[in-house]
């Protein structure tokens, strides 16, 4: 949702039996700590039950229909909250419009759904949400911690939990900000509830522009090959998007940039970021949806020693983390950039699948502001 006051909409996705409910008050009260207000978005697919919707080919229309007029309801009382105390706030939703795709007969039964309500998926992806969150099911990792006993609408085995959880991760692949929480530390030791709950804040609070470690990511160079045919070998889903990268003129303190993501549906859409190093460990870093008009008037103040960076950039979810590969559309760019972002980087499983020729966090060569030099 476009906006120009500070109302942060944040999805907050889970497989059954993952923590969600007990998170969204983890994540509630740390807000309002923050000096935040909170608004909550109830589940609509609970209510609707709950209220004795039929389950039928038509259930999902309903629930589809009941998530959209709740978010809209809510997010226009956020809009008056702020106004009366100029508060930020946070409209914090029990799972996301996508999150139905899910649990359609399939996924061209969902897109038909959202297309006669005139709801596109990429600008769901990219503009509605500011960041998406999905808790990974106790089912997998931590199967004794599994149970039906707290919410008498869950019906799903051990199996048919973790199929329904990675399809769950599926439909938020390509979203703006995006993070799975999992059960698993990368060293194969379980983490603790309190462990899981404390990193699914870290990453909602730290993609809402809260100052951040810069370790929190981390980047790799890759062999350059065919992505698409690498991933498709190995049935890896992956979304896609066209970005061009502007750098803006600005004074040494701060970096700026302009960014234009085009979908493949050719749905497109405009961003401003700047970013203020507050010292060897800590960065503040600041970006908003801007309109297309704005964007032109911003590229202006394009930096001129500095190309405007164009690559395609491919998504995917491997081993519960979400990877982005850049695709540098540069002849002289002899390679693939492979970035990881978020609060559980400090051991990664790497894909592979992929040809990594070495880590490259934190080299200077390798950053798109010294790439963009002319």
């Amino acid at each position: 949702m476009q906006k120009s006051i500070p109302i942060f909409m944040v999805a907050q996705g889970g497989g059954p039996c993952s923590g969600k409910t007990t998170g969204m008050v983890h994540v509630a009260e740390y807000a309002q700590q923050l000096g935040l207000n909170v608004v909550l978005v109830p589940e609509a697919a609970t209510e609707a039950f709950t209220a004795g919707v039929p389950r039928d080919p038509d259930t999902q229309a309903n629930i589809l229909d009941l998530q959209i007029a709740h978010e809209d309801a809510y997010y226009g009382s956020a809009q008056r909250l702020y106004l009366r105390y100029k508060k930020p706030v946070l409209v914090y939703c029990d799972r996301g419009i996508l999150d139905g795709a899910a649990y359609a007969e399939n996924q061209l039964q969902f897109d038909k759904l959202l297309l006669e309500r005139k709801i596109n998926r990429s600008a769901i992806l990219e503009s509605r949400y500011d960041v998406v969150t999905h808790l990974v099911t106790a089912a997998n990792g931590v199967p004794e911690f599994y149970t039906l006993a707290n919410n008498n609408k869950r019906t799903e085995t051990l199996e048919e939990a973790i199929v329904l959880d990675q399809k769950l991760q599926n439909v938020w692949n390509g979203a703006q900000h995006y993070e799975i929480i999992g059960n698993i530390r990368k060293d194969g030791t379980k983490k603790t509830f309190e462990e899981k709950l404390r990193e699914n804040a870290t990453a909602i609070f730290e993609a809402l522009g809260f100052p951040a470690p810069v370790e929190k990511e981390r980047k790799w160079e890759v062999e350059r090959i065919e992505l698409r045919e690498v991933l498709k070998r190995n049935n890896i889903e992956w979304n896609e998007c066209l970005i061009y990268q502007t750098y803006l003129a600005s004074n040494e303190n701060d970096e700026e940039r302009i960014r234009r993501k085009v979908f493949p549906d050719g749905m497109t859409f405009c961003y401003h970021t700047r970013k203020r190093e507050m010292s060897a460990t800590q960065r503040i870093e600041n970006e908003r949806f801007i309109t297309t008009y704005a964007y032109e008037r911003l590229m202006h103040r394009r930096d001129l020693s500095r190309r405007t960076i164009r690559k395609n950039r491919l998504s995917f979810i491997y081993k519960e983390q979400v990877f982005v590969v850049d695709e540098y559309l540069f002849p002289e760019r002899k390679y693939h950039k492979l970035e990881l972002e978020g609060s559980r980087i400090d051991s990664v499983i790497l894909p592979d699948f992929l040809p990594i020729k070495k880590e490259v966090t934190g080299i200077l060569d390798f950053k798109d502001s010294q790439l963009a030099l002319v």
